[in-house]
């Protein structure tokens, strides 16, 4: 299996979701599509495993709810960060991430 994140530094604990962000070297995902991404954590905050869960589109991405929490199950997580991205590259969230954020 491809590795899917090349941080930083090897280990490290996350405050913020962004913590996640500002430490990764490289990404392989396929930027000209929507990726979503699950991050499981454990108990000092320190990422388990990353995973593309789902792929989409252009513009969207269906998700399930129940493939996230079985992949957080299944790792053992204390806590998940889910990311996605935007082909188009931008960064302003679209009306379906307002609305799934809330959930």
């Amino acid at each position: 299996m491809k590795q899917l994140l090349t941080l930083k530094e090897t280990v490290i604990e996350v405050k913020d979701p962004s913590d996640i962000f500002k430490n990764i070297r490289k990404i392989n995902i396929d930027l000209s599509q929507e990726n979503f991404l699950v991050f499981a954590l454990d108990t000092k905050n320190k990422i388990l495993k990353a995973e593309v869960l789902f792929k989409g589109g252009l513009a969207r991405c269906c998700i399930d709810p129940k493939t996230i929490f079985r992949f957080a199950l299944l790792q053992n997580a204390k806590s998940i960060i889910i990311a996605h991205n935007h082909p188009s590259g931008d960064l302003h969230p679209s009306d379906e991430d307002c609305r799934f954020s809330t959930l």
